[in-house]
């Protein structure tokens, strides 16, 4: 395993620590398992859905198996990104699919808030390539801000639990720790110290906004208050602003933009 330097260049960049060593060919399949998430985190769309109409679902394993199968006739070594919008710990044949996955020779990538875990230590045991652990804090009252819903000692002890497991799974574990404006310091330092007395690896990058229509729509406010208008920026054919239709960035999602390093 390569030696990973901390830095702040985002996890998810193709350089990034999760890339895999030879990645030639390698292309990159997000799934979603289920449409479920158990957390409202303000910056993610499952945090912003208010306005919108929603749909919520899950996969079945006949559905997933028909779906490596047409992956695997077209890609023959692709990468699993098994983490997007919803909690894939919400599914319960996460195991199975992992398993699947790793008979079909595909890398399999994990990522959990972690708040809760079903079938972890047979999730371990399936073998994926790795698990990505996003958090935002050390106490519960700066973890709340960005990761709404959630409980840091219920994190905290899932850790742990991991940390357990990996003496008879060693997979890798990285903790993506979301860097915000006021949670650098001392409370870094110590979910710091935390992450590396359980032998994960020290992932730390900038908070962003993933929801682009929340962005959009913010964009939209900051552009009405500053200059009393908004231009027409999405039209069609017939010139209707598809923009426009969005509802309006949450006022909580407003409260949280200036906590970003690197703002929309």
């Amino acid at each position: 395993m390569k030696n990973i330097t901390e830095n702040w260049r985002p996890y998810y960049e193709s350089s990034g620590p999760m890339k895999p060593e030879d990645n030639t060919g390698c292309p990159w399949f997000h799934l979603e398992l289920t449409s479920h998430c158990n957390l409202r985190c303000t910056l993610c769309p499952a945090g912003n859905m208010d306005g919108y109409s929603l749909t919520k679902g899950q996969m079945s394993l006949d559905f997933v198996e028909r779906a490596f199968d047409k992956i695997q006739t077209e890609h023959p070594h692709p990468a699993i990104r098994c983490y997007g919008y919803s909690e894939p710990f919400l599914y319960p044949w996460l195991p199975e699919i992992i398993a699947s996955a790793r008979r079909r020779g595909f890398y399999f990538e994990l990522s959990s808030n972690l708040n809760y875990v079903n079938r972890l230590e047979e999730v371990m045991a399936a073998g994926p390539d790795y698990l990505l652990i996003g958090f935002s804090g050390w106490t519960q009252a700066t973890y709340a801000k960005s990761h709404r819903g959630g409980d840091i000692e219920k994190v905290l002890a899932n850790m742990i639990k991991v940390a357990d497991l990996r003496s008879k799974y060693p997979i890798r574990v990285l903790a993506n720790y979301h860097i915000y404006n006021d949670n650098k310091g001392d409370e870094m330092e110590q979910a710091k110290t935390f992450i590396k007395n359980c032998g994960f690896e020290w992932c730390p990058s900038p908070a962003r906004t993933i929801s682009l229509e929340s962005t959009v729509a913010y964009l939209r406010h900051r552009e009405k208050a500053d200059t009393g208008s908004v231009p027409l920026i999405g039209t069609c054919a017939n010139g209707f602003d598809w923009d426009a239709i969005l509802p309006p960035a949450s006022q909580n999602y407003l409260e949280q933009i200036p906590r970003l390093t690197f703002s929309p």
